[in-house]
C-alpha cells in the first residue's frame, strides 16, 4: 500500500474524528465531576442523592447526544456526502417525528420542572389520580409508584395533572 495523499488525507480526517470524539468525552467528565457534581454537592435545594445523579445523568445525556451529531456530520463529511440534501431530508423527516413525539417531550419537560420543584423524593408516598403508592423510582420521563397492593405502575410525567404528596406534610 502506498501513501498517497488521498489516504493520508482520509487518515488524518479519521484521526481528527476520533480525537474530537476522546475530547469530547473527555471534556464530558471533566465538566461532571470537577463542576456540576461539586456545584450540586453545595446545592442546598437539590438534596436527595437520587435527583442529583438524575441531573448528572441528564447532563451526560446531553453532552453524549451533542457530541454524538457532531461526530455524525464530520463522518459524514468524510464520506462526501451532502449535508444540505440531509437537512433537507431531516427537517421533513424532523417535523413528521416532532408531531408523533409530542408526548415525550411533555413528558421531558414535565419530568424536569418536577426535579427542580422538587414536589417527591424517591421512598414518598403519593398520590397520582386514584393511584397511591410509594415511589420507586423517577426518571425524566416517568415516575414509578409501588401502589397498595403491590402492583408497580408506570405514569408518565405529561399524564400527571396533580400530586398529592402524603410524606411532605407542612
Amino acid at each position: 500500500m502506498t501513501l498517497t495523499p488521498e489516504v493520508i488525507n482520509t487518515t488524518w480526517q479519521l484521526g481528527t474524528i476520533l480525537a474530537t470524539l476522546i475530547a469530547g468525552k473527555l471534556i464530558i467528565k471533566y465538566v461532571s465531576d470537577y463542576a456540576i457534581k461539586p456545584l450540586l454537592a453545595k446545592s442546598k435545594k437539590v438534596k436527595t442523592e437520587q435527583k442529583k445523579q438524575t441531573i448528572v445523568r441528564t447532563i451526560h445525556l446531553i453532552g453524549n447526544s451533542i457530541l454524538a451529531a457532531i461526530v455524525l456530520v464530520l463522518f459524514l463529511r468524510l464520506f462526501g456526502i451532502s449535508l444540505a440534501s440531509l437537512a433537507t431530508g431531516a427537517g421533513i423527516t424532523g417535523l413528521i417525528f416532532g408531531l408523533g413525539a409530542q408526548s415525550l417531550i411533555k413528558d421531558i419537560i414535565a419530568g424536569l420542572f418536577m426535579l427542580l420543584e422538587d414536589q417527591f423524593d424517591i421512598g414518598d408516598t403519593i398520590e397520582v389520580g386514584e393511584i397511591i403508592g410509594e415511589v420507586i423510582n423517577v426518571t425524566l420521563r416517568s415516575t414509578v409508584i409501588r401502589d397498595r397492593t403491590g402492583n408497580t405502575c408506570y405514569i408518565p410525567h405529561g399524564n400527571i395533572t396533580h400530586i398529592i404528596n402524603h410524606t411532605k406534610r407542612k
